[in-house]
């Protein structure tokens, strides 16, 4: 598959080609890659912003503002992967047509689903979300609504998970635990 990587040439703007490898903006077919940059990305102004996968390095960072979404399908084995911060105050949809294979979301850095954020996560073959980081929900996480998601809907290992006040899980489909927390 196709790796595109996040260069922040030009500003934090996820739909400017020139801050992309290649000067081309990630399509549905490509595995994203956001490294420790000057510029790290936001997905602003109402963009519906598309990858294949996303790998946040350690020191790299995401941002999906209000009233914007990422939505992610087909890849393997993680649909996000995150050793970085990720900041979601948008629309997050993994899986919602085909498989992420094993993991939805697997984070092992620090992860907020803010006041205005929204987590949809379907079709995994293991875990909808995987915590061994620091993963803060203040707003709403929907575990295999349309389609079950593996084993488990949300595993916290070692990790801190925070449900703040606000925060709303919701876990439809998992085939042996909806929530199984190791420690942490």
């Amino acid at each position: 598959s196709a790796q595109t990587w996040w260069n922040g040439n030009i500003s934090s703007d996820w739909i400017d080609g020139a801050n992309w490898s290649g000067d081309v903006v990630p399509l549905a077919t490509d595995d994203v890659i956001i490294p420790d940059v000057v510029n790290d990305p936001v997905i602003m102004a109402g963009t519906a912003a598309v990858a294949k996968s996303v790998t946040v390095q350690s020191g790299g960072s995401l941002t999906i503002d209000p009233m914007c979404s990422l939505t992610i399908n087909g890849s393997g084995p993680d649909g996000i992967f995150n050793d970085g911060v990720i900041m979601n105050r948008g629309i997050l949809s993994i899986g919602s047509l085909t498989s992420t294979k094993l993991y939805g979301i697997r984070n092992i850095g620090t992860f907020t689903n803010d006041t205005d954020g929204e987590i949809n996560i379907n079709r995994t073959t293991s875990i909808g979300l995987y915590n061994y980081g620091t993963f803060n929900n203040a707003a709403k996480i929907i575990i295999g609504a349309t389609a079950n998601v593996g084993a488990y809907g949300l595993q916290n290992s070692v990790g801190i998970f925070n449900n703040n006040t606000g925060g709303d899980i919701i876990i439809n489909r998992s085939s042996i635990y909806g929530v199984l927390i190791h420690s942490g």
